[in-house]
């Protein structure tokens, strides 16, 4: 339903869609990461600063998605976040009301 309403409301109907059409891949493949891991080390320890401290060579782990799967596809989650957050420039008191009902 938020997919819908963010389409109507954005002047980018089509950049929207092709947004949400490469998020899922990376949603997915947060997933298998997540999925992974221990169910109890999620709500324990810090997924992405684990990820970190166990490379081989902290300056290469940005460079390589491969080394630090989560830390990428968190980046790339946030990318798309803010580029869904400048597309939709119109209605921003009905995606807070969708928002909070959501909460």
């Amino acid at each position: 339903m938020l997919i819908f309403c963010l389409q109507n409301l954005s002047h980018e109907s089509e950049v929207l869609s092709e947004g949400f059409r490469q998020v899922d891949p990376i949603l997915r493949k947060l997933y298998r990461v997540l999925d992974s891991l221990p169910p109890n080390e999620i709500k324990t320890s810090t997924v992405l600063l684990k990820e970190l401290a166990n490379v081989p060579d902290f300056k290469e782990a940005f460079s390589y998605p491969e080394q630090t799967p989560a830390v990428h596809a968190f980046s790339a989650l946030n990318d798309f976040m803010v580029m869904f957050t400048h597309v939709c420039r119109t209605g921003q008191v009905i995606l807070l009301v969708f928002y909070l009902n959501d909460v």
